[in-house]
């Protein structure tokens, strides 16, 4: 494995560098290693290394906690006004170990820190990374610390502090520096590929799991549309990370077109790509309620796959996000407000003609509404004055 600077190319062997920032250009880290995607068969228990192959190199005994070869479903469209022909899937996240997609994240990076020696896993989270990184930090028997923002429902502290955490409170904005003394004293961050100066490339390769899952387990070709919700972007730039290895290795022909799905709110990508900027710039306030996704600024890296693959980009309402979780409830899936954003943003897509007749769409449905209290209260209030 090596670290290559995004914007000047430079390589290195010592990945500690990557925790901050190219001292040449100042640019972000990306994590080369070969990676070869193999499709055989698979069984729950066997989690991510079912594509041990295409993985940055980690022991084949590394522990899983059945992570990963979540459900791909229909969802029918009936209810939802769209007057079109459209076939919706749902990459179901919400039925990893711990309830969310960040459980690829902790597998692989949490793996890495064990074998480089690291003492234990720390991170700073609103909720699912932290519940994900304290699971795979003790698998791997390594000790656990989590930095939460004051505003976390009591419900993941308790949770949190059932699992053995160390457990603290910090502002947002002070998160990086709150775990970089864990860092400086050979703790692992659990953070995310531009968190400097505490940043961590590893994780994000996780992602890459679900575009090769999605494309296994779709029976006819590739979906033509693939919606991601994005917060901080390391799960935008892993899914087509993983879609582009799939086609540079000739398993697809192309890549499905990438919808990335911000709120309203809290929207510094999709201003950025709308306004074809060459930088994310952060916005001032975030002030949605899908709490996953409700960041001021989204990585560089995110900014760049997108335009990589020439995707598309769309905010929607707060509104038109309860509305989706709603709908999903309905049907079964609990999806959180974060998760909801991705079909949200495939209606609004589909009402602006952006999104066609005779399409296949998958929307990745990221993380469970259980967790979030304040999210189920004002889902229950809504369907009272339905």
């Amino acid at each position: 494995m090596e670290l290559k600077c995004a914007r000047c190319g430079r390589t290195t062997s010592d990945l500690a560098q990557g925790r901050t920032t190219c001292s040449f250009c100042g640019g972000y880290w990306e994590l080369s290693y070969p990676s070869k995607v193999v499709f055989r068969p698979w069984s729950r228990g066997e989690g991510l290394q079912t594509f041990a192959e295409a993985l940055p190199p980690i022991p084949v005994t590394s522990p899983s906690l059945g992570e990963g070869n979540t459900p791909l479903i229909d969802l029918s469209s009936d209810g939802l006004d769209l007057h079109r022909d459209i076939h919706i899937m749902i990459k179901n996240e919400t039925m990893n170990p711990t309830g969310s997609f960040k459980d690829r994240f902790s597998a692989v990076n949490s793996a890495v820190a064990r074998n480089l020696g690291a003492h234990g896993i720390v991170c700073a989270s609103t909720g699912n990374a932290a519940m994900a990184a304290v699971a795979y930090a003790h698998a791997n028997a390594l000790e656990s610390a989590v930095m939460l923002p004051y505003s976390t429902p009591q419900t993941l502290v308790d949770i949190l502090k059932v699992m053995g955490a160390e457990v603290d409170f910090c502002s947002w904005e002070d998160s990086s520096e709150a775990i970089r003394p864990y860092v400086d004293k050979g703790w692992f961050p659990a953070t995310g590929m531009t968190a400097f100066p505490v940043a961590t490339q590893f994780g994000a390769e996780g992602y890459k799991t679900i575009a090769y899952e999605i494309i296994r387990d779709l029976q006819e070709g590739i979906p033509d549309v693939i919606a991601i919700p994005v917060g901080g972007g390391d799960l935008l730039y892993g899914v087509i990370k993983g879609l582009c290895e799939l086609r540079d290795q000739g398993l697809i022909p192309r890549i499905p077109h990438i919808l990335a799905c911000q709120a309203d709110l809290a929207a510094p990508l999709v201003q950025a790509y709308a306004q074809g900027l060459k930088e994310v710039r952060p916005i001032d306030t975030a002030g949605s309620m899908a709490t996953s996704i409700n960041e001021t600024s989204t990585g560089q890296h995110a900014l760049d796959a997108l335009r990589k693959v020439d995707g598309w980009s769309i905010s929607v309402s707060e509104e038109e996000i309860m509305s989706a979780a709603t709908f999903l409830t309905h049907r079964g899936i609990l999806a959180e407000l974060a998760s909801s954003a991705s079909l949200a943003g495939v209606i609004k897509a589909v009402r602006d003609t952006v999104i066609v007749d005779q399409t296949r769409i998958v929307c990745i449905i990221t993380g469970s509404l259980l967790k979030w209290n304040d999210a189920l209260m004002s889902l229950a209030e809504r369907a009272e004055k339905s």
